[in-house]
Formats: C-alpha cells, structure tokens, sequence
C-alpha cells in the first residue's frame, strides 16, 4: 500500500535527515515542480512552524488533504511530529487501507498539522 511506503519514508527522513533540510517534499514520478516557484512560496515561512503545503482537497466539511498526485511539502517540525506520531502508534497514523493522500491528511489533521494551500496570491498553482 502507497500510504505503508510513505509511513516508512517519513520515519527514514525523521531517524536520518530530520535535521539536515528545512523542508521536505513528496511527489510522485510523474510530478512536475518550478523549483523556483517553491523556493518563493516557502520564503515566507518559518520551517520551525509545523505544516505541510499542497493542493488541498475537502473530503467532506471535516476533513481536508493534500493531492498526492500533485505532491506536497512538509516542514521540518512537521515531518519531526508526523513521525513521531506513526513511530507511537497514533490511531490516525496507522496503516489504513485508505488512500495515501487522505490517510496523510488524517494523520497530520489527528497531530494538530495544519494544510496550507498552495494557491499563490492570485489563485493559481
């Protein structure tokens, strides 16, 4: 399952680069990234802050995720929480038969990690 081997990626980042980037970024091989365009976005920032940045989507009222497809960042407080949570068993981070994009938000929803759209200041990806 897709959301098992980002669990697993996400703890590999925590235990050997946690410390080592500001941000951390998930996508998939088919995803495309103006990397100066990120650069910019994640200027405004403080990766000491926990959050992670995608293209949001709304399950229902309650509930709102990242598009996996489109990838998302995580900052570096985030990814220290997120791990923490999976590495302690939280309910909400566990192995869930769900989509990986949704179980992540689940996850992140459940230890207080808010989502930031990444729309820009005129609405556009």
């Amino acid at each position: 399952m897709l959301w098992e081997k980002t669990r697993q990626a996400i703890i590999y980042a925590y235990r050997n680069h946690a410390d080592d980037y500001d941000y951390f970024m998930k996508a998939d091989d088919d995803t495309y990234v103006i990397v100066e365009n990120l650069r910019y976005i994640l200027s405004t920032r403080i990766p000491d802050e926990p959050f992670f940045m995608g293209r949001r989507f709304i399950k229902n009222s309650k509930t709102t995720y990242p598009s996996g497809g489109a990838g998302y960042v995580i900052s570096q407080a985030a990814l220290k929480i997120i791990a923490k949570g999976i590495l302690e068993g939280i309910e909400a981070c566990r192995n869930l038969d769900i989509p990986e994009d949704y179980a992540f938000g689940l996850c992140a929803d459940a230890l207080g990690v808010p989502i930031i759209d990444s729309l820009d200041e005129h609405g556009f990806e």
